[in-house]
């Protein structure tokens, strides 16, 4: 349970990051469109969750669960390292 807990609350704070910041992008964006941006975002974000669901479950049944978890959780952190660069060039 203690395990989860800490899991839960890293999770957690990974995600506060990355809300503030996509919200702190969205307002460089022009008044008039912003709306337009934040929809298309959302519809973006809902759709990318729905398919990963199930897809996830599909290829789960296929390959097997600790496979499927562990190349998301390879994916998931080449992209923060690909992020982290492309903001360490911005900057």
């Amino acid at each position: 349970l203690y395990t989860a807990l800490i899991i839960t609350v890293v999770t957690g704070l990974g995600m506060v990051l990355v809300q503030a910041s996509s919200q702190t992008t969205f307002q460089a964006v022009p008044e008039n469109l912003r709306g337009r941006v934040m929809g298309v975002s959302q519809a973006l974000m809902g759709a990318a969750s729905f398919l990963s669901m199930g897809l996830a479950g599909f290829v789960a049944e296929w390959v097997g669960v600790t496979a499927v978890l562990g190349v998301v959780g390879f994916l998931t952190a080449v992209a923060g390292v690909l992020i982290g660069r492309m903001k360490a060039t911005a900057a």
